[in-house]
């Protein structure tokens, strides 16, 4: 006679939600720097020169970086929505740090 599976919580999606929040916080403040730095500009701190090129290279930094953290921020989320509550005890989502190469 076999015995019933066990399942437990899946640790696996667990830390896919952990990462999600600890990368919000690198984001915000990226993007408070970047805000900060295109006002000062726009504010007239720098007027010359190579200003027009490096406020407008801060403009395109900062459009990045809020498509790549919106992107990341999809990823995070599909890759949660697809992971179970729980897991069989045995599966590869309870051990998954130790699967790297």
């Amino acid at each position: 006679m076999t015995e019933p599976v066990r399942y437990v919580s899946n640790p696996y999606r667990q830390a896919i939600n952990a990462a999600r929040f600890s990368a919000e916080g690198p984001c915000d403040a990226l993007s408070s720097a970047f805000g900060q730095a295109v006002a000062a500009f726009e504010g007239g701190a720098w007027k010359g020169g190579q200003a027009d090129s490096v406020h407008a290279q801060l403009i395109a930094l900062q459009s990045d970086l809020k498509t790549v953290a919106a992107e990341a921020e999809d990823t995070f989320i599909s890759a949660y929505n697809h992971e179970p509550d729980t897991v069989p005890a045995g599966a590869w989502q309870n051990h998954w740090q130790n699967l790297g190469p």
